[in-house]
């Protein structure tokens, strides 16, 4: 399946009460297709990436918004994997002090099994 994300398209969000839904931008497209691969190399490699080696990947120092532009990224990255009928790979996204998601994450009971989930399909394509 295609990706959801482009220009213009309005994403529901519907676990975010502080932003249920986010209209893409160029900005936010560019987020996005610069992160997903570094998440999907991370599920292959049975990794995770730190929220500072997720901004790195879409530049995130030239950015105003600082880490809500990466969360943002995340929200977005989530849906479009919940549209394709693949596991979410936000769950690879990881505090580097604690190695554990960071407060946004909605349902972090879920994790280790996401995480695996990720693990094993990534790790088979």
């Amino acid at each position: 399946m295609t990706s959801i994300i482009f220009p213009g398209n309005v994403i529901s969000t519907p676990w975010r009460e502080d932003r249920p839904e986010i209209k893409v931008t160029e900005h936010d497209y560019n987020n996005c297709i610069r992160l997903r691969p570094a998440l999907i190399i991370a599920a292959r490699r049975r990794t995770t990436l730190t929220y500072h080696e997720a901004g790195l990947a879409i530049d995130n120092e030239h950015f105003d918004g600082g880490m809500s532009q990466t969360g943002r990224a995340l929200d977005l990255i989530s849906a479009d994997c919940e549209a394709r009928g693949e596991p979410s790979l936000t769950v690879l996204c990881v505090r580097a002090d604690t190695g554990e998601v960071g407060h946004g994450f909605i349902n972090p009971d879920t994790v280790p099994s996401g995480r695996e989930a990720c693990y094993g399909y990534w790790g088979s394509r």
